[in-house]
């Protein structure tokens, strides 16, 4: 019996029979045999060959909402493999999307199909392109603030920002009209800004986090939290996707930002607080109407 004969007998097998020999192959095979025939290599593109291992990937899971909703498209479990592959191995190609001559330092939100990113005092918007690319020229430039954007968020449709020495905006993420504009909302930068259904979240240096909203174009005050500190950032999280109490429990995972100071979570209506931890801790949650403030701040004096 010839070679090109054992080849042709076994590509003579059931198909779900092949890729379970295949799938028990290790990678060096699996692409010398990709090098036999075209038939092989479709055969290598199957997922059942690749899905296991894939599995266990933390540089291309692709498995969490978040990661799935601004991904361009979603890589098969051999395309997976590969990325982890060339990560592990340090292979990579650089290429330059955007040039920055700006000193402040940018901000950048990815979407699926668009790319938001703040230069200055704009905040521009780039179409998304195959492989990595963006198209050359913007999609919008969003114009409004006078000094440096520090922070943006895109949230339900609307690009809220906020900039030095205390401005808020608002535009339109599909035309890019400006909604409203408040000057002075702080006494000085603003290091974070969220939104979740018409409320809009705000934290600046002056150790402040106030809640607006939007009314008639104008931004309106509903409260402020005064942090006694400088505060970096916060998010805004729906009360529905926690437990239904007064209370909330310690962050799962504190150890992520252990280096910027102490955690503890003191609640305006109730406290929950590790006993090992006291008030001067960095990490606040803070219930407000229908929403938690998760708010960071710079312990100066535990750091």
């Amino acid at each position: 019996m010839t070679k090109e004969t054992q080849v042709i007998t076994f590509l003579l097998l059931p198909h779900d029979v092949l890729c379970n020999i295949l799938s028990h192959c290790d990678v060096k095979t699996l692409g010398r045999l990709s090098c036999v025939c075209r038939q092989l290599n479709r055969l290598m593109s199957e997922e059942c060959i690749w899905v296991n291992r894939s599995k266990k990937l933390l540089v291309t899971n692709q498995k969490a909402h978040s990661f799935r909703e601004r991904s361009f498209q979603l890589l098969s479990s051999k395309e997976k493999y590969k990325v982890s592959l060339n990560w592990r191995k340090s292979k990579y190609k650089e290429l330059g999307l955007i040039s920055q001559h700006t000193k402040y330092m940018p901000w950048i939100q990815l979407e699926a199909d668009k790319l938001w990113y703040s230069k200055g005092s704009n905040i521009f918007c780039y179409t998304r392109k195959p492989r990595g690319r963006l198209q050359h020229k913007p999609l919008l430039v969003l114009r409004g603030h006078v000094d440096d954007v520090c922070h943006f968020v895109c949230r339900d449709g609307i690009v809220y920002s906020g900039s030095r020495y205390g401005t808020v905006c608002g535009w339109h993420a599909d035309n890019g009209k400006l909604l409203f504009r408040s000057h002075l909302s702080h006494f000085s930068d603003i290091n974070s800004v969220d939104a979740w259904n018409n409320i809009i979240v705000s934290g600046s240096k002056d150790g402040t986090v106030k809640t607006w909203n939007v009314q008639k174009g104008l931004l309106v005050l509903r409260s402020t939290l005064q942090i006694r500190d400088r505060v970096w950032s916060l998010t805004v999280t729906p009360i529905d996707r926690y437990e239904h109490r007064d209370y909330l429990v310690f962050p799962p995972s504190p150890d992520i930002a252990v280096h910027a100071g102490r955690f503890a979570t003191q609640l305006r209506e109730g406290v929950a607080m590790p006993p090992h931890l006291s008030e001067e801790d960095a990490l606040v949650y803070h219930r407000q109407d229908d929403i938690y403030l998760d708010i960071q701040r710079l312990d100066l004096w535990g750091a």
